[in-house]
């Protein structure tokens, strides 16, 4: 056993040796981590970044090695502060389209002369990963049953910062440690086993093979009925083509290939799916125009197509060839101004906009007959709530004189009655306590996070009929009407909820409204959805609980 201790020791060290930099950033991230649950800081935009932070320079590294390039490898870690700078958010399309770019060039950084070394080394990658998170899975899931099993047989008082804390160091640091061991291995080579053969030639392939055939069929529908394909069989084709082509590369790798004659044919296989996907992806942007997504929807089909023909021709059939058009393409329409997929789609829809407001006829939206005057609305309609989307109202009213609220407001009847308009259906108020705002702690002794649920064994929170209830163990702290103190909350800032409640109204209330002193405890909500037209709270999600100093 002390053998087996000391190389597992030995591999950590040279894990850290051969990786210092990745090393470096998981504990740059891990103490980020703490410090913003510690201090409640918003840096989850920040620490989202990690997955990418590491694989670059990880990419970075592997290509470096041995190169007179090495140097660039010591520098990578002010990536660290270029993605602090950045902000990417985790809702934004760029993060994951940068993650995949980040995993495109790992891919890449092994330098792999032919196919079959390609494929080897992205599997030994993966192979890797799915390793070291498992075992982190399993020690953190072995972390919490330990924690909660002695907080219990010991009746010792539950602190949830210390299970969170716990799987931050798990996340951040011990899965890429181990990833790192794992990869460190000197001549890896993947070799198949019984169970990947039995997965690939008795469950995918055959399940692909039905797939193939399920598509040329509905292709033979719709030339006979002569209709278009649905819109959703372009993310399907796309799924199929992408699952093809990873189970044709990993072909070679396995014992007993029994499908050599189908993969031989894969640019045969995918001609008539490729035309369904062109057919759909064209309709849609002729149709509705262009939107980030259906510009990312046809680079998709561009490169498939790309793939489809590289591999029609046996001296260009190289899977790096495949993964370097697919990192161009989305490195040139992702991070150039003015011709990324977020503009071009943001011009398209402005374009749409403009043609309803002034149509080369001289036309505006409410000219012409009805069916016209209910088309051109919609169209109208729907390419502001996408501008809007991605800039703002404000922006909006100072480029177009309206905005969706307006139009929303104004829609003509004839356009009620076609599209079965009955309002939007969002009518709801958001009430939030900017995350990171600071708030004033003077003259209380206490500052507790409130749960959503007890399984924290700290205060938690219960909501039900507008009853609020803040509960500790099994003592009620708190059991109010929150829709009573709001209503008494409104009226000390002179607001009118006579006919319902408006963002307007609230202003710049916010904080004041998610704030709420109840006897000498002072509730600071995060945010609290209420419906415009009743002021029924919907929802509610309270964040911190300040007890106040007892009175001498």
């Amino acid at each position: 056993m002390f053998i087996k201790f000391k190389k597992i020791r030995e591999r950590f060290r040279k894990a850290v040796v051969f990786s210092p930099v990745e090393a470096v950033v998981s504990s740059v991230y891990f103490l980020t981590a703490v410090v913003s649950y510690y201090q409640h800081i918003g840096y989850d935009d920040f620490l989202g970044s990690f997955p990418i932070c590491f694989c670059l320079i990880y990419a970075v590294n592997r290509f470096s090695r041995g190169t007179g390039w090495r140097w660039l490898y010591y520098i990578s870690v002010l990536s660290i502060g270029g993605f602090w700078a950045w902000n990417l958010r985790l809702t934004d399309s760029i993060y994951w389209i940068t993650l995949i770019v980040s995993q495109l060039l790992v891919l890449l950084s092994a330098r792999a002369a032919d196919n079959d070394a390609f494929v080897r080394n992205g599997l030994c990658y993966v192979r890797n990963m799915v390793a070291a998170t498992v075992l982190a899975l399993v020690g953190w899931l072995l972390a919490w049953a330990i924690y909660a099993s002695v907080t219990y047989i010991f009746d010792l008082s539950a602190n949830y910062r210390i299970m969170v804390y716990i799987s931050q160091g798990v996340w951040f640091m011990v899965a890429p440690i181990l990833f790192l061991m794992f990869g460190i291995r000197q001549n890896q080579e993947f070799i198949a086993n019984s169970f990947l053969d039995v997965l690939l030639n008795f469950i995918v392939t055959p399940a692909l093979m039905i797939y193939n055939l399920i598509l040329y069929l509905y292709f033979v529908k719709i030339a006979v009925v002569w209709s278009l394909p649905k819109g959703g069989v372009a993310y399907m084709v796309l799924a199929f083509i992408l699952l093809l082509l990873a189970v044709k590369s990993i072909q070679p790798v396995l014992r007993r290939r029994y499908y050599d004659w189908y993969y031989r044919f894969f640019s045969l296989w995918v001609v008539l799916p490729l035309a369904m996907l062109w057919i759909s992806v064209l309709f849609r942007v002729g149709e509705y125009g262009w939107t980030e997504w259906r510009v990312y929807l046809m680079l998709s089909a561009c490169m498939a197509t790309f793939t489809a023909v590289l591999f029609m021709i046996p001296r260009w059939s190289n899977y790096k060839w495949v993964v370097l058009g697919v990192l161009a393409t989305l490195a040139v329409f992702t991070y150039i101004p003015g011709i990324n997929a977020g503009d071009l789609g943001l011009r398209s829809q402005e374009n749409r906009i403009r043609t309803v407001l002034y149509p080369e006829t001289g036309e505006r939206w409410n000219d012409g007959t009805d069916s016209v005057v209910s088309a051109r609305y919609m169209m109208l309609y729907n390419s502001s709530r996408y501008v809007q989307s991605r800039k703002s109202a404000e922006y909006m009213r100072e480029r177009f004189g309206f905005d969706c609220e307006y139009l929303e407001e104004n829609i003509p009847e004839k356009v009620k009655d076609d599209w079965g308009w009955n309002g939007v259906d969002d009518e709801m108020l958001y009430l939030v306590y900017p995350y990171g705002a600071t708030f004033d702690i003077s003259g209380f002794d206490s500052l507790r996070q409130i749960l959503n649920n007890a399984v924290g064994g700290g205060v938690y929170y219960e909501f039900e009929d507008n009853r609020f209830r803040l509960i500790s163990r099994s003592d009620t702290l708190v059991d109010v009407d929150i829709h009573f103190l709001l209503k008494e909350k409104l009226a000390e800032v002179g607001v009118d909820t006579t006919g319902g409640l408006s963002q307007e109204q609230v202003g710049e209330f916010h904080e004041f409204l998610c704030t709420y002193d109840i006897g000498r405890l002072r509730v600071i909500f995060g945010e609290i959805c209420i419906d415009e037209k009743d002021m029924a709270i919907i929802s509610l999600s309270p964040r911190f609980l300040l007890t106040r100093k007892k009175m001498k």
